[in-house]
């Protein structure tokens, strides 16, 4: 009888590891959306997809979250009303990933802006590909689109340091506008909300670099 038991919980692990980590996985990635964009609680899912599910060799490594949300009529009004308030729309850390949030922001890297979506932006997404955000074409709404990046924003330091001393050169992880970088390689975090004002609907992607 115990020999059947500990088969029994073995197996059971065995046939939970996978679905179970993908479970945590789900809900923590849909905590991540939620606080970046700081969703109303309980807000509905038309959709929502995360990969990879579990951990590789260097954690969960290229992770992207890709989902479809629908306002209720008074969630959206209070969303849109806050879309330019500067107390909502700080930086928030991203949970379980280095680095976590940005050392500075630039004025730029938290804001709102009119649709439609600058072809920069657009031309990021494959026409029939997987993660192309659904509202992508929207045009009566408005858009937010920041980065971490690794930037170099301080003049390297005179004093002696040693080699590839990244700090002493001036590198940070900083807070930026996707319009603001002239090259969307240095971002290590990439945030992408379309809110289309006709539908009261939003396309969520965002994606960490590997």
């Amino acid at each position: 009888m115990r020999r059947f038991i500990w088969i029994s919980l073995l197996v059971g692990s065995m046939l939970c590891s996978s679905g179970c980590t993908e479970g945590f996985f789900a809900r923590q990635d849909k905590k991540t959306a939620e606080s970046q964009l700081h969703l109303p609680k309980g807000i509905k899912y038309l959709s929502f997809k995360s990969y990879p599910r579990s951990w590789g060799w260097f954690g969960r490594e290229g992770l992207w979250i890709r989902s479809e949300i629908k306002f209720a009529e008074d969630e959206f009004i209070a969303y849109v009303e806050n879309l330019g308030n500067s107390s909502v729309w700080k930086p928030v850390k991203f949970n379980s990933y280095s680095p976590s949030i940005g050392e500075s922001y630039s004025m730029e890297a938290l804001r709102w802006s009119d649709l439609p979506l600058p072809v920069s932006i657009k031309s990021r997404f494959r026409e029939n590909g997987a993660l192309k955000p659904d509202l992508i074409d929207a045009e009566n709404g408005k858009y937010y689109c920041s980065t971490i990046a690794f930037l170099q924003v301080l003049p390297p330091s005179k004093e002696d340091h040693k080699p590839y001393d990244w700090r002493a050169a001036g590198w940070r992880n900083v807070g930026r506008a996707c319009d603001e970088l002239t090259s969307y390689d240095s971002a290590t975090i990439k945030v992408l909300a379309i809110l289309d004002f006709n539908a009261r609907r939003m396309s969520i992607y965002i994606q960490f670099s590997g």
